[in-house]
């Protein structure tokens, strides 16, 4: 039995199909959630392509996506893209972070492959394990009261902008209810 999951990641929609004891390999995984978007509006999908192909070539050299035959993609000499060199494996771990969820565990599963990535890499990205950057507070709040439409400031008596814990898909805030 395979179950299908679709989750709407900034502007593409990425579906993954989960079989019992199945596994994919992280490169191809990326391969996957990169080129499988349903863009709603072509300007947008050209944004995110040209997002995405940036951090590919970023980290082409880094020795992190060996699967993928970045060769053809290298930029003509001269173009800004050319001149883009590897970054290193923090900025790596932030530059995924930037690019959502979805890269968020493709980061958590390229931790857990030691086969595949570079010492150093692993050290970066095991801390997308249990410390992801957490969203701005205005964020939060406004996705809040877009959910629930009313204000923060009326659903609840208390909520604190720090939060308690994030991780790639959610992160939690102590706030306190208006009736208790």
């Amino acid at each position: 039995m395979c179950e299908v999951f679709t989750k709407w990641s900034g502007a593409c929609v990425a579906r993954v199909f989960v079989a019992p004891a199945f596994t994919v390999s992280p490169a191809r995984l990326l391969r996957y959630f990169l080129w499988s978007g349903s863009m709603n509006e072509t300007s947008s999908g050209l944004v995110r392509t040209a997002q995405v192909v940036k951090f590919l070539l970023k980290y082409r050299n880094a020795g992190v996506f060996s699967g993928l035959d970045a060769d053809h993609a290298t930029p003509a000499p001269g173009s800004d893209a050319a001149v883009a060199t590897d970054g290193t494996p923090e900025a790596f771990v932030t530059d995924l972070e930037a690019l959502g969820p979805t890269f968020i565990k493709v980061g958590q599963s390229l931790s857990t492959r030691p086969d595949m990535v570079p010492p150093a890499y692993i050290t970066a990205l095991m801390r997308m394990q249990d410390n992801v950057a957490p969203l701005p507070a205005a964020d939060v709040r406004a996705v809040i009261e877009e959910e629930l439409g009313a204000k923060v400031t009326t659903l609840f008596s208390e909520f604190d902008d720090d939060p308690i814990g994030s991780a790639s898909l959610a992160q939690v805030h102590r706030a306190r209810l208006r009736d208790g």
